[in-house]
């Protein structure tokens, strides 16, 4: 994910941050928020592990309100 964000940077995230992140070997959880450059902002919840693969994101407005 990381990767990715950073990969769109220059062309459509104007920046973003890592506002957690948890890892052991079986698993990791990674909460991070990216700022769009119209503004908006893209929230991004992911946990990956052996078993289980779960996401969230949520994208709002400069606002506040849920695109």
């Amino acid at each position: 994910m990381l990767r990715t964000l950073k990969s769109l940077e220059d062309e459509f995230v104007k920046s973003f941050e890592v506002l957690d992140f948890k890892s052991s070997d079986s698993y990791y959880y990674l909460k991070a928020k990216a700022v769009l450059i119209d503004g908006s902002e893209l929230y991004i919840r992911e946990y990956n592990s052996i078993d289980s693969y779960l996401y969230s994101y949520h994208w709002q407005d400069e606002s506040g309100l849920l695109r």
